[in-house]
């Protein structure tokens, strides 16, 4: 059997910067996702995958009490799949599933509006899941008492530029990533240290770079030549550490087909 949520420990732990599951060889993690989308995902309408999938019969798993198909979990396909793939290096078939759900959604007219089970107008609790693949694209979080960001956006062989809004509960920002020039530049754009900080600001002293498609434990920790003070329209230059932060990257091959089952 293949479960979608079977990796929802792995991919929460490298999105909180807790690392990859202990005792758990990085090689395990891209098996478990290479199975998934070649299985599971590759082979379901429009990408809609059961959340049981059932490898002998090769089809969606049935309840032994009903007999009735496992359903789609569509928060499940989207963080711990899409998000947990762009994690291994699979960033295109990631990309492809949160995409693919967005569009079956879009068709019914419901955007926001999606329940567990499937598509309906009654929103569950995780709706916004979708919003983990910024974090995920910029392999990002905040360690705000060890004053360490976590950071080490995904720039894919083809992409001249990418840009991610990152949004933590003390301050938000863009990242700008440039091929061309080989530069990170991370720019404060609002901050909110009076509802939540003791109107304190963010000082990071130290950048995690845990890049996707490698272990965490290959990652490389890079000390700031001097204090850096989150305030609004402060600039972050991170070019210097270009190597640590994007080229170590591990982007993988797609392998979900071009286009979906109909």
């Amino acid at each position: 059997m293949i479960f979608s949520g079977m990796l929802a420990g792995q991919m929460l732990s490298r999105h909180a910067g807790w690392g990859d599951l202990p005792n758990v060889p990085f090689s395990y993690i891209a098996s478990s996702i290479r199975q998934q989308l070649a299985k599971q995902i590759g082979q379901a309408y429009n990408f809609y995958a059961a959340k049981v999938f059932n490898l002998t019969s090769n089809s969606a798993a049935l309840d032994p009490r009903s007999d009735n198909p496992s359903s789609v979990w569509p928060f499940y396909l989207e963080a711990y799949t899409g998000a947990a793939a762009i994690q291994a290096g699979y960033v295109d078939d990631g990309l492809e599933i949160i995409r693919q759900v967005g569009l079956v959604n879009q068709r019914l007219g419901l955007q926001w509006a999606q329940n567990l089970w499937s598509p309906g107008f009654n929103t569950y609790v995780t709706a916004p899941a979708t919003w983990f693949a910024l974090d995920v694209l910029a392999a990002t979080s905040l360690d705000q008492g060890a004053k360490t960001l976590m950071l080490a956006p995904v720039l894919r062989p083809n992409d001249g530029v990418a840009v991610y809004p990152i949004y933590f509960p003390s301050f938000w920002a863009d990242v700008v990533v440039n091929r061309a020039t080989k530069t990170i530049e991370l720019t404060i754009t609002k901050t909110f240290y009076g509802q939540v900080n003791r109107g304190l600001s963010v000082v990071l002293e130290k950048v995690l770079a845990q890049p996707v498609g490698k272990p965490t434990s290959s990652g490389a920790t890079i000390t700031l030549a001097q204090p850096f003070t989150c305030e609004t329209l402060a600039v972050l230059d991170l070019s210097p550490s270009w190597d640590l932060l994007v080229d170590t990257a591990g982007i993988l091959p797609r392998i979900l087909p071009t286009a979906p089952p109909q």
